[in-house]
């Protein structure tokens, strides 16, 4: 595997893991971490070409293609059964490809009509339960909001939209067994893109319907000025490191966009199989940010610290999968036993 990716972990009921490099490769790995390769890279029944989510239903294993546009299932490591996404319609709105499946249906974004589908993203945009085909639309889930505030890049004839530093108000996970999905809205938009607000947290079951909705005990972080100048230094690297954009520097980057005066109070989420969530506030200048453990009624539960250079990929209620990178610049995949005096 590639590991300079970021891989993406699901953690079925049965303990079983399956893991993807964002790319071709999939596999489901064992007690021991020997992994067994599901499938392989091709546009044939039962090949990858490019995974952008998985996760189980049972213990069948579901693989969304964003290149292929389809969903495959594995069952036993071998070819189930696949299904072309199609896409559908509801009041005009467009769905894209999938982002999770649950036991109901598929989580798939509408986003919005015609072009706007495919260069610009509308400020407010929705998720929907559809079916896996895509080809009936089933329920709303939510709304979700994303400011104003893109970069627009003109290059020849096209235009190429690019998004605000943190300007996505909304967070969204869900478990690796499809029956949660939670909510974390970052600020309020009437205090700005970012705003001051007390952030909120939600719990939704595989239809949507509320479980909890809570405040969360952190805030957005106001941005000194030396990490404001860090932070556009490293967005700038960024687009010049594109070979489709035309190059920028840091005096036109601040022209053309305003950098937010806060970040968001919530960098990363990770939901169990059980309704709980591992919530990581945005680290400090220094790196530390310790995760927050919420239980499935909506009440932190405890803190949970991890060593530096660590990003959590799923969790169940024994163990954290995470990757790692040493000094070197290595990446390991690693698993953390929680132990009652770690929690």
């Amino acid at each position: 595997m590639d590991l300079r990716r970021q891989p993406i972990v699901a953690i079925g009921d049965n303990g079983q893991i399956a893991i993807t490099d964002g790319a071709t490769f999939v596999g489901v790995a064992d007690a021991s971490g020997r992994v067994q390769r599901v499938g392989r890279a091709g546009s044939g029944p039962g090949e990858i070409q490019q995974t952008s989510a998985l996760g189980w239903v049972g213990d069948t294993l579901w693989v969304i293609d964003s290149r292929l546009r389809r969903i495959t299932w594995f069952h036993a490591g071998r070819l189930h059964h696949t299904v072309s996404f199609v896409g559908g319609r509801r009041s005009g709105q467009l769905l894209d490809l999938p982002m999770a499946l649950t036991p109901l249906g598929a989580v798939a974004p509408s986003m919005g009509d015609g072009q706007a589908a495919t260069l610009y993203k509308p400020r407010r945009w929705s998720l929907f339960l559809a079916s896996p085909d895509g080809a009936q639309v089933r329920d709303s889930l939510f709304d979700m909001v994303d400011p104003a505030g893109a970069l627009t890049v003109k290059r020849g004839n096209g235009t190429m939209v690019l998004r605000q530093p943190y300007s996505l108000r909304t967070l969204v996970g869900w478990s690796g067994n499809g029956t949660w999905l939670v909510r974390a809205d970052r600020a309020s938009q009437s205090e700005g893109p970012l705003g001051g607000t007390q952030p909120h947290i939600s719990l939704r079951d595989a239809r949507g319907r509320i479980v909890y909705d809570v405040p969360l005990p952190i805030a957005a972080r106001t941005l000194p000025p030396a990490e404001v100048a860090r932070l556009v230094d490293s967005a700038v690297a960024t687009l010049n490191r594109n070979p489709r954009l035309p190059p920028t520097t840091t005096a036109e980057y601040r022209r053309a966009l305003a950098v937010p005066p806060r970040v968001p109070a919530v960098s990363q989420l990770v939901v169990r199989n059980d309704g709980s969530v591992l919530l990581r506030p945005w680290p400090a200048p220094d790196g530390q940010a310790d995760h927050l453990v919420i239980a499935a009624d909506g009440r932190v539960r405890n803190t949970l610290r991890l060593p530096p250079g660590v990003h959590i990929l799923a969790a169940d209620t024994n163990r954290i999968i995470a990757t790692r990178e040493n000094d070197d610049g290595d990446v390991d995949i690693v698993v953390f036993d929680l132990t009652q005096r770690q929690r």
